[in-house]
């Protein structure tokens, strides 16, 4: 949470919490990694698998920052620039229809 009220309107942290994915029995810590014999490209080709129907975001989908949380940040904003581009091209056929 923010102090959202600060006098040089900057946002100042209030409030933080910390998650410790080791202890998660689920995660363990897990992370990405390339095995031998793969490369970039795979990266690249998670990231496009999908349809419109499902897209594939994090930290294993971003060719240069795989295994990294910017990685996953950046492959979210990928991902989200996709679907206003999909949604805007469907929302301007909407809003533009001809007049009779």
């Amino acid at each position: 949470l923010f102090n959202w009220d600060s006098p040089d309107h900057r946002l100042i942290p209030v409030v933080s919490s910390c998650s410790i994915s080791l202890l998660n029995p689920y995660i363990r810590g897990s992370y990405s990694f390339t095995r031998v014999g793969s490369s970039g490209g795979d990266c690249e080709r998670l990231s496009t698998q999908g349809n419109m129907s499902v897209l594939f975001a994090g930290e294993a989908t971003h060719r240069k920052y795989y295994s990294t949380t910017h990685g996953a940040l950046l492959s979210g904003q990928r991902e989200a620039n996709r679907l206003i581009e999909r949604y805007q091209d469907l929302h301007n056929a909407e809003t533009t229809k001809p007049e009779v």
